[in-house]
């Protein structure tokens, strides 16, 4: 799925954890090791104990696996009794979907983490586990809903996610086929610099210790860059580029000093967020305008960002928001 590079870094490794069978070596998980269980499954090259009724219950997909095991395997597919079987997932993904799928109070925990939501929806939606991604899905909107007024407001549950945490978000949504959390997280994917776009960041969860988005995920969003600030001019800040009524001297040169100053952060930046506040634009008493002109501006700001957000699914080759929450809606059912 989204990669196998992933790994949990907390899980140690000694000579003695080591154990063979089919001639490869796994090690013991040290946190996902249940003594009475009845199968090992091993996920690069950790293998975790666990119990076969669980994961045949949830998993149609892990059932029909589990099924074609031979009743007296050979000892070179066994370990302390237990079949082992060998699944080509990361095993920092699989450790939190088999957590998940054992303990209620793991999934529902408040202090899971976005790296655990988006294994767990990566792994859940490739073995077809439905609630368990419709739950991932739930708890990833807290920071992505699909809503203008909601995404904004969750600005501030954003601030507890890094870079790379957003850039594996994107990866997972678009090979799970997600639209719901795609097209916000793509947004947010945009307001980052071309270089990290381009090269990834640094990103502790994986093996390889970084993360880049996926090449499809680069293409949309590089296509809707020039999209993006042509809608922040024409329609976000549509009037202080265009004067219809007010001819005030302080405000026609306030104007012109506030598409100077957006322009000049085009240039450095080569993006306008469309869906800014803008706030920023305003830094003296002297710059502001007479009361018209800012009100026209606010309600002007405000009707960008609903024309932006709706425009969004298909900027990035999605569809439409009808579209895309018809299918989230289905899959609820």
């Amino acid at each position: 799925m989204a990669s196998n590079d992933d790994w949990d870094q907390s899980i140690e490794s000694t000579e003695s954890d080591h154990t063979s069978t089919e001639g490869s070596l796994f090690r013991k998980s040290t946190h996902l090791w249940y003594d009475d269980g009845n199968i090992i499954l091993v996920a690069g090259g950790v293998g975790f104990r666990v119990y076969s009724g669980i994961l045949s219950e949830q998993s149609s997909d892990l059932a029909e696996i589990l099924a074609g095991i031979p009743e007296h395997g050979s000892p070179e597919s066994t370990f302390d009794g237990c079949p082992v079987v060998f699944l080509p997932d990361s095993p920092s993904s699989m450790q939190h979907l088999l957590n998940a799928m054992h303990s209620i109070r793991f999934l529902l925990g408040k202090t899971i983490g976005c790296d655990a939501l988006c294994s767990i929806l990566d792994l859940s939606s490739k073995y077809h586990i439905s609630p368990m991604r419709h739950h991932a899905i739930k708890s990833l909107q807290k920071y992505f809903p699909p809503k203008l007024h909601d995404y904004l407001d969750a600005k501030v549950a954003r601030q507890s996610l890094t870079v790379g945490d957003v850039f594996y978000l994107a990866n997972v949504a678009r090979t799970a086929d997600v639209g719901v959390l795609l097209v916000p997280v793509l947004f947010c994917c945009a307001t980052q610099q071309l270089d990290t776009i381009f090269d990834g960041v640094p990103y502790r969860p994986f093996r390889s210790g970084r993360i880049v988005l996926n090449s499809t995920n680069q293409r949309a969003i590089l296509k809707s860059l020039p999209q993006l600030s042509r809608l922040a001019r024409s329609r976000t800040l549509h009037s202080i580029f265009v004067s219809e009524a007010c001819d005030l001297t302080n405000c026609l040169l306030m104007k012109r000093r506030l598409a100077v100053q957006v322009m000049d952060e085009r240039k450095g930046a080569g993006f306008v967020n469309p869906l800014s506040s803008f706030s920023n634009l305003f830094e003296r008493e002297e710059d502001l305008m007479c009361g018209d002109c800012s009100r026209d501006l606010t309600n002007c700001i405000a009707a960008g960002r609903v024309h932006v957000w709706e425009m969004l699914p298909e900027m990035f080759g999605l569809g439409s928001w009808e579209g895309i929450r018809s299918t989230a809606a289905g899959e609820e059912v």
